[in-house]
């Protein structure tokens, strides 16, 4: 690999990656080899090691560019030593030593410079926030230097003389993140104790957008915490005892609080609990530096305001039902109104395929399942997908969770088929399948597969041995915290949580059968179902269908399936039969058809226009006519435009088929 090719440094640090697998106080970036030791005999025999192995992969080293037996060294711009981190004193004096900015692209440079060693600056956000703005200006705007300017640029590089010693991270001390939000911007810092003292790990500090500047201070003092975990998840990552520190005191009961939660809190509460659900309240007077983080000193200026297209959205989306703008929201639309909840479990199911996927051991697909109470997640591998084996696989689940009143699934061939039709009239089930090309009627098995597919994409990593995995996965599916219920399914179902590996400890001792069924029973009994957050502020309220529509004798229907180069969107237009809330009876050619009115548009047609481009057929004689009066299909063109014909084995038997039928 020569030198200057776009991947010459990635390919030349998979090389040293390979040299150096498996010594364990080697750290390389490129050229730079870090040999790090607790002892002088452990150094040395550390660096015998990785002389044995320069000489295996005849790799060479310069003896004046090598420092051996130091206590601290300088790498990639940082000074290391057994105290911590710090910023080389070289690169700072030179920071240090700048001229004023005379343009945006010098505010800029200094910016990128300065923020190279942001972990070690507190409240670097807010005292750089002038040069910001001045920094993302228009380009038409001249560059003006003001005294606030100035004040800002000194203080960045007294704070930077000043710049903190980070200790490096352990996994086996109490951590702490303790964050703070004010009026435009937030700050953390995360601390560890070691010995009798906490020392600082990083800092972190961020200006809030102009959006954020609108939420309430309950949802920027999350943020703040939201925002140092996803800064430094690396370093929280497996801590034994992590705990979150917050002054707003309301905060600490985000976990347990029964209130009605955007989906952005649940969202950031959820990636919260993956590192600790531990929220602490402290005062504003222990709470020093991140208050400090979050608070920049205030300056009053005469600023011009233009209002942005985010602006405007946001004022139109607030004053959307206001009445001195009752002609504006005639057009208006809500959403789609989800399905209610089930009051008990095993009531209502949502079926579906995943595949066809890479063979392992012989199975392709999985056929997977969701019970639409608790949220139980089912997946059973399947070697084809047929109907009988569906049937089969839904069969298993029956016999373990007894049978449901309704199943959800797609318009999939085997879920349309004769054997699924009749195993469900068997059983006495109520089989409804969704509209055509609208995914979002069946959503809670599709999330489900959204997660189910990440999950084996980030384990297997390539391998296509998936049929091993899927049972330690589904494991943490069921186990996983469900912000919209307030539990996890499986302890719904089970009554008490999954044991997972890591566990080592039961919460209380063992009680006899006897008395954990009757709790069981006691709790089951208390139990009532709880409507999620997102399914009350529509609940109610019909769905708007646009006054043309609803009145529309006839309708276009919108092509979702793959279309050739210059085919009409729509097709049509066809008559209208029965009218629902969410779906529109209509009279196709190929008979009739339940259609969503999202692919519905209103036809107006002129005197003497066909109403389709085929045959129309009423309600009942889509009902009643016998078999050899329904009008045959027009064969489909390909994409090369080649008429299919039947295949000259079947043309010996054609006209007894024709007969027949």
């Amino acid at each position: 690999m020569p030198f200057g090719l776009r991947n010459a440094a990635q390919t030349f640090q998979r090389l040293m990656d390979s040299v150096f697998r498996g010594l364990p106080r080697v750290f390389v970036y490129i050229d730079d080899i870090l040999v790090f030791s607790r002892s002088a005999e452990e150094h040395r025999a550390d660096l015998q090691a990785v002389f044995q192995r320069l000489q295996k992969y005849r790799l060479t080293i310069r003896p004046d560019k090598c420092v051996f037996g130091k206590p601290q060294v300088q790498f990639l711009g940082f000074q290391l030593s057994d105290a911590g981190l710090t910023p080389l004193p070289e690169k700072v004096s030179d920071l240090i030593n700048l001229s004023p900015p005379q343009n945006i692209a010098d505010c800029r440079r200094f910016l990128g410079m300065v923020n190279y060693y942001h972990r070690f600056l507190p409240n670097l956000a807010s005292t750089l926030l002038p040069l910001h703005q001045l920094a993302n200006q228009p380009k038409r705007q001249p560059f003006q230097w003001l005294p606030e300017h100035g004040a800002a640029f000194q203080e960045a590089k007294q704070r930077l003389a000043q710049a903190a010693t980070l200790a490096f991270p352990c996994s086996q001390v109490p951590t702490q993140v303790i964050a703070d939000a004010s009026d435009s911007a937030v700050g953390a810092v995360i601390q560890q104790r070691h010995g009798n003292r906490w020392v600082p790990v990083a800092f972190h500090s961020r200006k809030l957008s102009t959006s954020q500047l609108k939420w309430s201070t309950g949802d920027q003092e999350l943020f703040a915490l939201f925002s140092a975990v996803r800064r430094f998840r690396h370093l929280l990552e497996g801590q034994q005892d992590l705990q979150f520190c917050t002054d707003h005191k309301p905060l600490t009961h985000a976990f347990t609080a029964k209130s009605e939660r955007s989906a952005r809190v649940q969202r950031q509460l959820a990636f919260l609990s993956e590192f600790s659900t531990n929220i602490r309240h402290i005062g504003g007077a222990h709470n020093v530096v991140s208050d400090c983080l979050s608070r920049p000193p205030q300056t009053v200026n005469s600023t011009s305001y233009d209002v942005s297209c985010t602006d405007s959205k946001q004022l139109a989306e607030q004053q959307h039902s206001c009445p001195d703008v009752d002609a504006l929201a005639a057009n208006r639309s809500l959403v789609v109104e989800h399905r209610t909840i089930e009051g008990t479990s095993s009531r209502h199911h949502h079926v579906d395929l995943v595949g066809p996927l890479p063979c392992s051991r012989g199975y392709q697909y999985i056929f997977t399942i969701v019970d639409r109470y608790t949220r139980y997640p089912e997946t059973i591998p399947l070697k084809d997908a047929t109907a009988t084996e569906c049937a089969r696989a839904l069969l298993s689940w029956i016999s373990r969770f007894g049978i449901c009143l309704r199943l959800t699934s797609d318009r999939g061939r085997q879920f349309i088929s004769d054997v699924w039709r009749e195993l469900c009239q068997l059983l006495g089930i109520q089989s409804h399948t969704t509209l055509a090309y609208e995914p979002h009627q069946n959503g809670l098995v599709e999330r489900m597969h959204r997660d189910l597919k990440a999950s084996l994409m980030a384990t297997l990593q390539g391998d296509p041995n998936w049929a091993d995995t899927l049972p330690i996965i589904l494991m943490g599916m069921r186990a996983a915290f469900k912000p919209d219920i307030g539990t996890s399914a499986a302890e719904l179902v089970l009554g008490e949580t999954l044991r997972l590996p890591g566990h080592y400890f039961d919460r209380c001792p063992d009680k006899p059968h006897s008395e954990f069924a009757k709790d069981l029973r006691r709790a089951f009994a208390r139990l009532r179902p709880v409507k999620t957050s997102w399914h009350q502020p529509t609940a109610g309220r019909p769905m708007f269908i646009s006054p043309s529509l609803s009145s529309a004798t006839h309708v276009f229907v919108r092509v979702d399936s793959h279309r050739t180069l210059l085919q009409q969107p729509y097709k049509g237009p066809y008559r209208v039969l029965e009218r629902g809330p969410k779906s529109y009876l209509l009279e196709l050619e190929a008979g009739v058809d339940s259609v969503s009115i999202d692919r519905l548009k209103p036809a107006f047609l002129a005197p003497g226009q066909p109403e389709a481009t085929g045959p129309p057929i009423s309600v009942e004689t889509a009902e009643t006519a016998s078999d050899a009066s329904r009008p045959q299909p027009c064969p489909v063109a390909t994409r090369s435009g080649r008429l299919p014909r039947t295949p000259a084995r079947f043309s010996d038997c054609l006209p007894f088929c024709q007969s027949q039928i």
